[in-house]
This record gives C-alpha cells, structure tokens and sequence, in this order.
C-alpha cells in the first residue's frame, strides 16, 4: 500500500522536538498514512483509531492519551465523539486545484465532526474549498439562539428591538462540567475520555453538593484527590522495561510525560508517585 511523503522538518517543528519518540512514531504514520486511513484533507475517519493500534502496536488507550496530547500541542484535532483525527497544517503542504479542490470540497462535506470543521475553516482553510461563509453564518445563527433563550429564561418574553441579549455564561459538557472557554471544554472532554462518565459525573455531584462550581480543574484535583484514596493503583507488570508500558503506568497514575523530559526522569517520577499513593493507603487504613 503506498504512502504519502511526510515534511522534512517535521521533527523540528514546535510542539514536536520534545515529544516522547512513541508520540512522535504516532505522528509520522499519520502523516504517511494512505487515502484510505486519511482523505484528501487531511481527516482520518472513524476506524482511524482502531487502525493506528495495528500500525503502531500500542494499544487503544496510549494511542488515545497520544492524540490528546497531539492535540494539545496543535498537531492534530480530535474528536472523540465521532472518533474522527484532523491533521493540522495538511493544507499548507497539498495543493487543491482543478478536481482536486472538488474532492477536498466533498471530503469537507463528508466530515462528521463540528470540532474539526471548524478547525478546517478558521485555520486549515485553503480559498474556495471549505465554505467558510456558510459554516461562520451557520456560528452566528447559534449564538443568536442562545442569547435569545437566556433572554427569555431570566426576563420572560422576546427582548425588545435593538436590545443586546445577555451574554451566555458558560456551557455544561456531557458530564456536566462548567466551561467558560474552548481550553475548558477541551480539559472536560480529556477527563471524560479518561476516567469514563460515571466516575466523573460523581466528582461533579460531590462538588455541587459542596456548594462548589464543578469546572474542570476542580474535577480533575477532585478525581485525583479519589484515585489516591483507593488502593494502591494497578501498575502494568513489568511497566519499566519498555516505553510502551512505562506511558501505561504514567496513564494509569496521572501523570503524563513533561515536554523535554527523558524516559529516565519520567520513569522515577511514576515511581515516586507509586510510593507516595502506597503510603497515603498505608496511612489511611
């Protein structure tokens, strides 16, 4: 099966020199992937994950934990809703003329997920491909809406002519965390996609009951503050003597590898906070 010619400098790129070298590996079968795992623009769609597994032989939960820190570091969007992976900066490296602008237009319409077309048309965007118009009037239109329904919550009734509707506060995501911003709304999808719905919508009951806003910083100090009360935490066996394992032990623990950090020093800090959580259970019981 061919492949596609990954950017030269793509290791040096920032966000990409101090990367851990599996995160990177991820990054370069992206970018050589073939049409049939990433289309014309850049998208892989649902399966993409599953077959990233197979690629790489790591399994669905470090490639996932790769991806996010991918996106973190704006190298890749992902959407974990439609299981769909956007590569960033693909467009400043294809050229889309003649039938290739027509089918980067149909891949666009093919894409599920609302997170990467907005990705696609606010910073990938190549002239006369993606309908930027349309998706930005599309924006405006929701937000219209959504001013319009806090109105007539707080006051009763259609606001009069002219009048600025109020400004909406904040959103809720699916576990109901308070967003006040993009980089919230991306934290709460990281700690849903982490510790599952269940568990943190449990954290957020914990802190309304408390009286306290359920943001996603709270909720994650409030997961952590739960997952060290637990019984010593289930290290893979054996996590040390492969990069693979060792990013499953940081998963399991919370921690995830530090930008320039080598896998020595990465390494004693999981095992500093194997003995710190050992002592916490030994000191509660």
């Amino acid at each position: 099966m061919s492949t596609r010619p990954v950017p030269t400098n793509l290791d040096s790129w920032p966000g990409v020199t101090d990367l851990v070298v599996s995160y990177k590996h991820i990054l370069h079968v992206l970018w050589s992937s073939p049409s049939s795992l990433v289309n014309v623009i850049g998208v892989g769609g649902p399966g993409i994950i599953e077959r990233l597994t197979g690629a790489t032989r790591l399994d669905e939960p470090v490639i996932l934990e790769a991806l996010r820190e991918l996106d973190r570091r704006r190298l890749v969007v992902l959407d974990e809703d439609t299981r769909e992976v956007a590569i960033r900066r693909w467009c400043a490296f294809h050229k889309f003329k003649g039938r290739w602008a027509s089918a980067a237009a149909q891949a666009f319409g093919m894409v599920a997920s609302a997170k990467i077309k907005g990705v696609l048309v606010k910073d990938e965007g190549v002239k006369g491909v993606f309908p930027e118009k349309s998706m930005q009037s599309s924006a405006n239109s929701n937000c219209n809406n959504n001013s319009m329904y806090l109105y007539k919550q707080k006051h009763g009734g259609s606001p009069p002519p002219g009048a600025a509707a109020p400004a909406r506060k904040f959103n809720k995501s699916k576990a109901g965390m308070y967003c006040w911003n993009e980089e919230d709304r991306l934290a709460a999808l990281d700690l849903e996609g982490k510790y599952g719905m269940d568990e943190v919508r449990g954290a957020v009951e914990g802190l309304e009951q408390e009286g306290v806003e359920p943001f996603p910083s709270r909720v994650a100090k409030a997961l952590l503050n739960l997952q060290s009360s637990n019984a010593g935490p289930a290290l893979p066996p054996s996590w040390w003597a492969s990069e693979e394992g060792t990013l499953r032990a940081g998963q399991v623990l919370g921690l995830s590898p530090r930008p320039g950090e080598l896998m020595e020093q990465y390494r004693k800090r999981i095992r500093e906070e194997e003995e710190r959580c050992k002592r916490d259970d030994r000191a509660a019981a």
